[in-house]
């Protein structure tokens, strides 16, 4: 009997760490990247496209109105990305806007794995994306910064299409706590 009640429990009580998971949300079942934040699922519109230059790093280059329209978030969990025929290829944190369509010379590179969900469909998590992480790695690249400069961070990541002729940048303006990141 005693067995019994014992399995009972297990399924009738939620288990203690169930509170501090965060809310599963559904992610739309239409191709596009989406950020999975603990508020919902946000879709990442904005890209650039990779341009690279003899003897110089590849950069992206954005529509004139484009950067104004990179969706803010409060937090991260994961990236959801539906796309046939692109895959990702990086992941990194940069600090300043107008870094964003510069050749990417002062950014952080993020650990990351992918976890296939579907045919076409993969899910990007690192455990850096934790604040206390990026709170770090936005101090380290913005510990030149002069008062005034623009210290707003971004998490980009970079598909390649499976021809590996193109390549896109999709950003996603993550919001860090300001007391610990120096103005």
């Amino acid at each position: 009997m005693i067995p019994v009640l014992l399995l009972a429990g297990l399924f009738l009580c939620p288990p203690l760490h169930a509170a501090a998971q965060p809310p599963n949300f559904r992610i739309p079942n239409r191709p596009g990247v989406f950020a999975v934040t603990n508020q919902g699922v946000v879709e990442m519109t904005v890209f650039g496209e990779r341009r690279s230059e003899e003897y110089s790093i590849p950069s992206f280059v954005y529509g004139s109105t484009e950067l104004d329209q990179i969706p803010i978030v409060a937090s991260i969990r994961s990236i959801y990305v539906n796309m046939m025929g692109w895959s990702p290829r990086d992941l990194c944190l940069i600090v300043g806007r107008q870094r964003l369509a510069t050749p990417r010379d002062d950014f952080r590179r993020l650990i990351w794995k992918f976890n296939p969900r579907g045919v076409v469909s993969v899910d990007i998590v690192s455990q850096e994306f934790q604040p206390e992480a990026l709170q770090k790695y936005q101090k380290h690249l913005t510990s030149n910064s002069r008062p005034g400069d623009d210290v707003r961070a971004f998490i980009v990541l970079e598909l390649r299409s499976q021809s590996g002729l193109a390549a896109r940048g999709y950003p996603v303006q993550v919001e860090i706590q300001p007391d610990s990141v120096r103005r």
